[in-house]
């Protein structure tokens, strides 16, 4: 923004002009502009369910729960527990989810 909002008792009045009152500063929102067709990437991430008998299952994303809501896979089970993983670019994460699922993306 390139004005600042008057507080007056903890509010901001509305304005009597059209508009919401606010002046964007254009370079800024160009400098931060994506292409229209910019996906951003979903980062690795290691989900593993760990099973109250011991049991840890490891999924490189959430597609799981696609089983879960379907009731394929018992889940809300006494002692279920979830840790998700998101890539933190460190060589452990790394590690980690090559170990569990290869060289594969």
């Amino acid at each position: 923004l390139i004005d600042n909002f008057e507080i007056d008792g903890g509010h901001v009045p509305v304005p009597n002009t059209p508009g919401l009152g606010v002046v964007l500063n254009e370079e800024t929102i160009d400098r931060y502009k994506v292409d229209s067709d910019y996906v951003k990437p979903d980062p690795r991430q290691i989900h593993t369910i760990h099973w109250p008998d011991g049991r840890d299952t490891s999924h490189r994303d959430g597609a799981y729960r696609d089983d879960f809501l379907a009731g394929k896979i018992l889940g809300f089970l006494p002692g279920i527990s979830l840790d998700r993983q998101i890539d933190d670019g460190s060589e452990t994460f790394d590690q980690s989810y090559r170990t569990l699922f290869g060289d594969a993306e």
